[in-house]
């Protein structure tokens, strides 16, 4: 038998979520202070039970936050990304803290 596992959809255990710190350098207590105009980068990957990217991961990832942020809130994995995506977010207002979740409904999983 011949083939590939592509056909195959592989479902996350976890979605981890990594904040990119600011431009300009930045350090100690304000290394993520982001001020208005600055992009964000959150990089999400799918991760399985052993903590590997899944590199055909083919889920729905939505982004959502109740910060200023203007946000492209969904991304449909392809299998292409090789399990990680980075959505830039480009800050609005003065946010003094902020949250951002993704979320795989469909796999029940959140990351923060």
């Amino acid at each position: 038998m011949t083939g590939d596992s592509t056909a195959i959809r592989f479902v996350p255990k976890k979605l981890e979520a990594i904040l990119s710190a600011p431009p300009g350098g930045r350090s100690g207590e304000n290394l993520y202070t982001y001020y208005v105009g600055e992009t964000i980068t959150v990089t999400v990957k799918a991760l399985d039970e052993s903590g590997q990217v899944i590199a055909n991961y083919g889920g729905l990832v939505k982004l959502s936050t109740k910060a200023g942020f203007a946000i492209k809130d969904e991304y449909q994995f392809t299998g292409e990304e090789g399990g990680t995506y980075s959505f830039d977010l480009q800050t609005t207002k003065d946010e003094a803290s902020f949250t951002i979740t993704a979320s795989d409904e469909e796999a029940g999983l959140t990351a923060t």
